[in-house]
């Protein structure tokens, strides 16, 4: 359905654009310009609006998304989710050993970040036997 929405309002979006170029073009009223402009700007918000949530519900299914995920966490000063994020990615199977590793590394980090210094040891070590 959210797709529909994006359609239609992409559509929109073109079809608002081209009528204000029209106006512009042919007959200039400020009054005429100044509505169709908020239009385009409320199209656009509404887009955006609809592209946020959706990509927020993506699930993660790649090495790419928990990690990048992670590290966006990470730069929030959310590192309990995180180690959540990182452990989950740590549970698919078409992982490779470099890709566990990194995973595991960033953990060591997380956990060297809040002081806890045996876990992160036990990541950095996790992650040295696998590219080991």
């Amino acid at each position: 359905m959210r797709k529909y929405l994006l359609y239609f309002l992409y559509f929109k979006l073109t079809w608002d654009l081209i009528h204000l170029v029209y106006k512009a073009w042919g007959e200039y009223k400020p009054k005429n310009l100044g509505f169709d402009a908020i239009s385009i700007f409320i199209d656009l918000f509404i887009i955006l609006v609809l592209l946020k949530t959706i990509n927020s519900r993506k699930s993660l299914t790649k090495f790419e998304h928990f990690y990048n995920e992670a590290f966006n966490c990470d730069e929030r000063k959310q590192y309990e989710k995180a180690l959540q994020i990182r452990e989950e990615g740590l549970k698919l199977q078409s992982l490779t050993y470099l890709q566990r590793a990194e995973l595991h590394v960033g953990n060591g980090g997380t956990y060297s970040y809040l002081k806890d210094y045996k876990n992160a040891t036990n990541s950095f070590d996790k992650a040295f036997e696998l590219v080991n």
